[in-house]
């Protein structure tokens, strides 16, 4: 498993290993939909957008046929990996440029450039009408979505050039989290608190190489590290390092290899030799995906 998605129809979309997934509540199986692709995402007018040599495109789940978007009426030669949904609105990225998708037009269409910068924008995540930017060699910029004006740029965060960052996320409190080969740290837009793993402190992070994070409906974070997943715990801020007891709580069991947890909160758990668990909400039954030898059903 790699990633999945869902959309407003009650569609599940898997991508993994050995290509795209989608699952069809009316046969109750799924269906192979498409080759594997390194992304996928469901935006709010329920487009199938995946990421296949280096460009983000529209897939027909039906025909399996893609619409590749224009940038300003030209076809663009390579875009970023990042990939931002806020509202009704879709972003993405070129080199140091910001584009929002155009749905009457189908095109891209490019808001701002990032002034003295000479990297990539690697990541990218929307919070209360604010457009959050982590580039290359340059730090994080803030902006205002309304005018597209650079309101913040922090430059202190030399120690996230290269690859060293994985993952970001902000989380519901306005936090910015930062997810490393050597660490998790987060960011309240004035210091930075880190966590580590620690030996034999089972209340620590497991692992130091973070690469997902996700939040349940609880401000808990589903964190996803070398050693597997764990869940950072936003009351006590403890980590838990086994999500099993967690899954047991919402009927779930095994050990999660893929984690999702959509806008409207609800959990998609890809267990290898189980299936897909779904939780609506945090509640005490989840329904199981499951594999059989004519497909794959819902139990």
């Amino acid at each position: 498993f790699n990633n999945m998605a869902s959309d407003l129809l009650g569609y599940l979309y898997v991508n993994t290993n050995n290509g795209v997934y989608r699952y069809d509540r009316n046969s109750d199986q799924f269906e192979k939909i498409y080759d594997p692709v390194s992304h996928i995402k469901v935006d709010k007018a329920n487009n199938v957008w995946i990421r296949i040599k280096e460009k983000w495109s529209i897939l027909n789940t039906q025909t399996g046929e893609l619409n590749t978007p224009n940038y300003d009426g030209k076809a663009a030669g390579g875009v970023n990996t990042a990939f931002c949904i806020y509202n009704n609105d879709l972003y993405t990225f070129i080199g140091q440029k910001v584009y929002r998708f155009n749905y009457a037009k189908n095109e891209f269409v490019f808001c701002l450039t990032l002034p003295d910068s000479d990297g990539n924008i690697r990541f990218a995540q929307a919070y209360m009408g604010k457009l959050w930017i982590f580039v290359n060699n340059s730090g994080l910029y803030k902006i205002d979505m309304s005018t597209f004006k650079i309101e913040d740029h922090y430059t202190l965060l030399t120690d996230y050039e290269g690859n060293s960052l994985r993952t970001f996320y902000i989380d519901k409190k306005g936090y910015i989290w930062f997810g490393t080969q050597s660490g998790l740290d987060r960011f309240d837009g004035f210091r930075f608190k880190n966590f580590f793993y620690k030996y034999g402190n089972d209340l620590s992070l497991p692992n130091n190489a973070v690469d997902r994070i996700h939040e349940d409906r609880c401000g808990n974070l589903w964190i996803h590290t070398a050693v597997g997943y764990c869940v950072y715990m936003s009351d006590t801020e403890n980590f838990n390092p086994s999500p099993n007891k967690l899954m047991q709580a919402m009927g779930m069991q095994g050990t999660p290899d893929c984690v999702e947890i959509d806008s409207h909160k609800n959990i998609w758990v890809a267990v290898n030799g189980h299936g897909v668990y779904y939780n609506e909400g945090g509640k005490k039954k989840s329904f199981l995906f499951k594999q059989n030898r004519y497909g794959t059903a819902a139990v």
